[in-house]
């Protein structure tokens, strides 16, 4: 089994893939399937690090925004954190930096 990316390589390796969602398009399924590995993976790694779901939600949408054009960021953006809402409704409960688990919508 191997680790897990600090966070901050986690956030690098989505913003790589996106680079190629960019090039593709959402109609990759490739692609796609390796953006969502990629997202779950940062999910994780945010857990680890104790990094609030939001900031992970916020750093995800950042990276769309500023990796793709304005045209395919906002779906893209969507995507991301709806990836990261089912990692996070799947996994163990997130937990806050307070001790508390944070609900989810």
């Amino acid at each position: 089994m191997t680790s897990l990316p600090p966070y901050s390589e986690s956030l690098e390796r989505v913003r790589s893939v996106l680079v190629f969602f960019a090039a593709t398009g959402p109609a990759n399924a490739a692609v796609l399937a390796e953006l969502e590995s990629e997202v779950r993976i940062a999910v994780a790694a945010a857990r680890v690090a104790h990094v609030p779901i939001q900031d992970v939600q916020a750093d995800l949408d950042r990276l769309a925004t500023i990796t793709l054009p304005p045209s395919t960021a906002e779906s893209a953006s969507r995507l991301l954190i709806g990836w990261v809402a089912m990692a996070v409704q799947r996994g163990l409960p997130y937990r806050a930096p307070n001790g508390t688990d944070e609900l989810r919508s």
